[in-house]
């Protein structure tokens, strides 16, 4: 769901979205649907609107596209976990109305996906604030290969959907799935841990030199104002 995506970025970055964004967020999900490699254009077409027409150039581009890409995807994940395996539950209950089940209450399925991915990025929200701080704004350049990197889930996904991609069993795509989130959450901490850390370092290598430096300043000076009283006194 178009809405979904956009409140889930709007979580991350307290960036509101305008009704006519979410507008084309519908109108792009509905006519690529089907398509999984289309569908992915959402990742560039959404942020860049945002960028030049939301927030106006205020705030970087890496920023505006790796929250989305961040929520998108985490969603994607989501619906791509949850979904088979709901499915799986009922039609081994009932068989006969696995069918119906999916065509009727896809849409409350969705529903609850969203909300299981908001409650995910909601325990995330902190350590994505320092991952903003330290990495997207000072390292954009790791902060993109982050970026592509689990942007190739949908690649993953669009192999499996068209079987060019082929599991013994179904798990293992569910398990690939997990990892994909699991290893982008666990990047993002420790990096933004590791930065952080390394940025105090840093700064506190830097101010120790300038101690170091006006403290031989005003040694210098006192050795100037000894030898000047010798000289009077």
């Amino acid at each position: 769901m178009s809405v979904i995506e956009l409140l889930l970025f709007q979580l991350l970055t307290k960036i509101k979205s305008p009704w006519w964004l979410y507008l084309i967020n519908a109108l792009i999900g509905i006519s690529v649907v089907n398509s999984v490699p289309l569908t992915s254009l959402v990742l560039v077409v959404i942020p860049v609107l945002i960028y030049f027409f939301v927030v106006h150039r205020n705030i970087t581009f890496t920023f505006v596209a790796s929250s989305f890409i961040f929520a998108y995807l985490s969603y994607n994940v989501i619906t791509a976990l949850i979904g088979p395996i709901v499915l799986v539950i009922y039609s081994s209950i009932s068989p006969e109305t696995t069918m119906a089940f999916s065509n009727w209450c896809a849409n409350f399925i969705l529903l609850v996906e969203g909300y299981l991915t908001y409650l995910l990025l909601k325990s995330f929200l902190k350590f994505y604030q320092k991952y903003t701080q330290v990495v997207i704004r000072q390292r954009q350049i790791f902060a993109w290969i982050v970026n592509i990197f689990f942007a190739s889930f949908e690649l993953v996904r669009f192999g499996y959907h068209y079987q060019i991609l082929k599991f013994p069993l179904p798990i293992y795509f569910l398990i690939i799935l997990i990892l994909y989130l699991v290893v982008i959450m666990a990047t993002m901490k420790i990096s933004a841990n590791y930065f952080a850390y390394r940025d105090l370092a840093n700064n506190q290598a830097v101010e120790l030199a300038n101690l170091q430096t006006y403290t031989s300043h005003i040694e210098s000076m006192y050795d100037d104002l000894r030898r000047f009283t010798k000289i009077f006194f």
